[in-house]
């Protein structure tokens, strides 16, 4: 039976593992650091399994993630980073991230589809995964989407802002666009959202439906309000952020412009553009 296209390999059967073998001996050998596996669903189908002790599709994909997880160990000099794409949830002890979503590209619509996937998987971060992987950040134009047109400025930032409140920041735009250069070095050289990057804690949905709009961490004494617009009309909000913990003489700045944010008698002011998206830092005046 074929699932998705493709039929399901036993990973208790010697060929399995022989296989993998020589494709991580050639990973290795080329010095890669970064391993994505896909469709690991694939590994938990149930049937008849070549080695008869074990008795479920689960047993069998545990067994093969630890074979591939032991043998990277052993055989690799260098740290391997593993990501995890269509897995079951439970599979934070053979690798370092697992993909909350299937694949994002720089349009709205992709944009709104993993502000969905983070509104209900941001708390496998750090608990079920060390990482949740929000999928490869493409800001200008996927290289091989040749009937797409490029993402404009705004939701180029809003793919940003999604990273940077997903957990993990994957860069992969083709610089063989001078454009996507250009637009890489404006907005990857920015200290702020790239603290952010280096960090290991994720963002919270603090806005309601499936999607939320509005997302939050506070870490080391600062607020961060990541702000989203999926709809096609300019959205305001006004937030107080003694709500999430700010109190006092404050100051907000917004991270992807640099600019100050209003904010008036402890109630801040954002204007959200269509298909955009504000990343805010609020902080006590020192």
């Amino acid at each position: 039976m074929r699932i998705d296209g493709a039929f399901a390999v036993d990973p208790t059967h010697p060929v399995f593992r022989l296989r993998c073998i020589e494709f991580l001996d050639e990973i290795i050998d080329w010095g890669y650091e970064y391993i994505k596996m896909d469709f690991n669903s694939h590994g938990a189908a149930e049937g008849i399994h070549y080695d008869p002790s074990v008795g479920t599709g689960m047993q069998a994909y545990n067994e093969g993630m630890k074979f591939i997880y032991d043998y990277i160990e052993e055989h690799s000099p260098a740290l391997i980073f593993l990501s995890l794409s269509i897995s079951p949830m439970y599979s934070g002890r053979y690798a370092h991230a697992r993909r909350v979503c299937c694949d994002v590209f720089e349009e709205p619509g992709n944009t709104r589809y993993l502000l969905n996937s983070l509104t209900y998987a941001w708390w496998t971060n750090g608990r079920l995964i060390t990482f949740n992987d929000p999928d490869h950040l493409v800001m200008y134009k996927s290289f091989w989407r040749v009937d797409w047109p490029e993402a404009s400025d705004r939701e180029a930032v809003a793919a940003l802002n999604t990273r940077l409140v997903g957990g993990l920041l994957l860069w992969s735009d083709n610089l063989a666009y001078p454009e996507a250069a250009a637009r890489a070095k404006a907005m990857l050289n920015n200290p702020a959202l790239m603290e952010l990057a280096n960090g290991r804690e994720v963002f919270r949905p603090a806005g309601s439906g499936d999607a939320s709009q509005l997302f939050y961490l506070k870490t080391d004494g600062k607020l961060y309000l990541a702000f989203f617009n999926t709809s096609k009309l300019t959205k305001s909000y006004k937030i107080t952020p003694g709500r999430y913990g700010v109190y006092g003489d404050a100051v907000a700045i917004n991270l992807n412009t640099g600019n100050a944010v209003e904010m008036k008698k402890g109630v801040l002011k954002v204007r959200v553009p269509s298909h955009g998206s504000v990343m805010v830092r609020i902080e006590n005046r020192r």
